[in-house]
């Protein structure tokens, strides 16, 4: 297998960046809005990596439809602009794709804020596709992101890298290895908690290299 037959599709929060302080004042930007209480910051926190409607149906009994409306309009004027790469990713990413793997991201992000923050962070011509939230698939593991993926790398081995259980359920429904990174807010039990799927857990995207990559298809 060459470095080329592998497709590496990345988390994007808290795996390759750290936007904490945009998605908070997003967040209770939205509850503000309809005379709600604002969430302290370290259970939005907590959050972090679920859909927005998973995380509004969290703390209000209403239809989260609204907020996620406001939240995304504050977002997309403010809070986009509060993201930073994590330590080390540029160079990562470059490190890899001057390797000769293939690099993805798929975020439950909305599909278009996905591409502006990879603009606005440079590290979108990294990456030979990116996938977000869209009208049709609502969450990561939807069955049309594998359809997707199949279609666009046919025959080729696919690792799943996050932070977050839901990236977990990806790597298992496509049946992949997952290698997890704690630079999110789940520990590492929790992380591998029931995993049915190869995987190796690290602390960073720091420590990602093609031993590494290797290493996880040899116990496949």
């Amino acid at each position: 297998m060459k470095n080329s037959d592998i497709y590496l599709s990345f988390d994007l929060d808290n795996t390759l960046i750290k936007n904490t302080k945009g998605i908070i004042n997003s967040f209770n930007y939205a509850l503000e809005k309809y005379k709600k209480e604002k969430i302290p910051p370290k259970i939005i926190k907590q959050m972090i990596g679920i859909p927005l409607h998973e995380m509004f149906k969290e703390v209000t009994n209403e239809s989260p439809e609204k907020y996620i409306s406001t939240f995304r309009d504050f977002y997309r004027k403010k809070g986009i602009y509060q993201s930073k790469l994590i330590k080390g990713v540029r160079k990562k990413l470059k490190e890899l794709k001057e390797n000769g793997f293939l690099l993805g991201v798929l975020s439950s992000k909305k599909h278009e804020m996905v591409h502006k923050i990879l603009k606005i962070l440079k590290i979108n011509h990294f990456f030979d596709l990116y996938l977000g939230e869209t009208e049709q698939r609502k969450k990561k593991y939807d069955p049309i992101t594998k359809k997707i993926l199949e279609e666009n790398f046919p025959n080729k081995q696919i690792i799943v890298i996050g932070d977050h259980a839901n990236d977990v359920k990806v790597a298992e429904m496509l049946g992949c290895p997952f290698i997890g990174v704690l630079t999110g807010t789940t520990i590492k039990e929790k992380l591998i908690e029931s995993i049915s799927v190869s995987y190796l857990i690290l602390k960073s995207i720091r420590d990602l290299n093609a031993n590494v990559i290797y290493s996880i298809l040899k116990e496949k």
